[in-house]
């Protein structure tokens, strides 16, 4: 549900405590009022962190696979002008989604169409279907991304899997359904891919963090995603890059992100952003134990997960406000 965000900021600072509103006694004096921002989520959570415990807010990571072999490519994407393709190209699979590994090579599929809205894959001549489950995304990609298409165009896209046997797919797909009845033979395996439909999903964002150039180095929200590639809209030109070999961080995904938080905390505390592993962001009381002047933290934009470790000898009540 959207909100509408008013931030006030108030700062002032002055040289005597009798005398605070002469303006020539004041070394600082800052205000700005932020308003009508819409967002999302808004939410407070307060919690108390015994000492030397850690509690993770929120965390939006998704989890990968990337290691120091996995090898990518960024390539715009044929006949877009700010959707771009990021496509694992060698070493260890990222973890984009759990390929099914199928093998259909040689193998004949013929497709049916049923009035229902659904279409059933029937596999014969040796390949099967063995390890694909219901739910599972069916990916027919088009004639460029595989060289040679043995499928038309109206199979070719994303389907669902509703049910499934080692030699039977049935099948559905979201929007105006389109399907053609037709028999092919597989000649090259990626012609029909078959993956989970858990992992990173269509909406989550993705930041490039290292590995790719720098001027590519920023988040971008995802509009396509297989177990091979993501793709990712950006309405920045980007250079076309080949055998990428980002960090184990290099590449991150998360489901949502904090454009708002704000914390206060009544002991000393260590802030960890973004799976920031150290311990050097420090938020302290100005006195320690007093809840009207506890230490505070706030920051904009960016920020997908948040734990905190309480640094002090005894109980820290913290609050937490954050909106998306």
């Amino acid at each position: 549900m959207s909100a509408f965000l008013r931030l006030l900021t108030k700062i002032v600072a002055f040289a005597d405590a009798g005398a605070s509103n002469a303006p020539s006694l004041r070394a600082a004096d800052w205000s700005r009022d932020v308003s009508d921002i819409v967002v999302t989520a808004p939410n407070t959570v307060m919690r108390d962190l015994a000492p030397a415990e850690e509690v993770v807010f929120f965390n939006g990571s998704r989890t990968l696979t990337i290691n120091g072999t996995t090898t990518f490519s960024l390539a715009l994407v044929d006949g877009e002008t700010d959707k771009y393709r990021i496509r694992h190209t060698a070493g260890t699979a990222p973890g984009f989604r759990t390929d099914r590994a199928l093998d259909l090579s040689t193998g004949v599929i013929v497709v049916a169409v049923n009035a229902n809205g659904i279409a059933t894959m029937t596999v014969s001549g040796g390949p099967t279907f063995a390890g694909v489950v219901v739910g599972d995304s069916v990916y027919v990609p088009t004639l460029d991304e595989v060289g040679a298409q043995v499928f038309s165009a109206p199979n070719q896209g994303f389907w669902t899997v509703v049910a499934a046997t080692t030699t039977v797919l049935s099948l559905t797909r979201s929007g105006d359904f389109e399907a053609a009845a037709e028999s092919v033979t597989i000649g090259v395996a990626d012609q029909l891919q078959v993956f989970s439909a858990a992992g990173v999903q269509v909406g989550n964002r993705l930041e490039i963090v290292s590995g790719f150039v720098v001027s590519s180095r920023r988040s971008y929200p995802i509009v396509s995603v297989t177990a091979t590639y993501i793709e990712i809209e950006s309405s920045l030109a980007l250079a076309e890059e080949t055998g990428i070999l980002p960090t184990i961080t290099g590449l991150l995904v998360y489901t949502s992100e904090k454009k708002l938080i704000y914390l206060e905390t009544n002991q000393e505390v260590v802030v960890k952003l973004n799976g920031d592993t150290t311990e050097l962001l420090k938020v302290a009381p100005w006195v320690a134990g007093d809840n009207t002047k506890p230490g505070t933290l706030q920051k904009t934009g960016g920020c997908w997960s948040l734990s905190v470790l309480n640094k002090s000898l005894v109980t820290a009540s913290v609050v937490l406000i954050s909106v998306e």
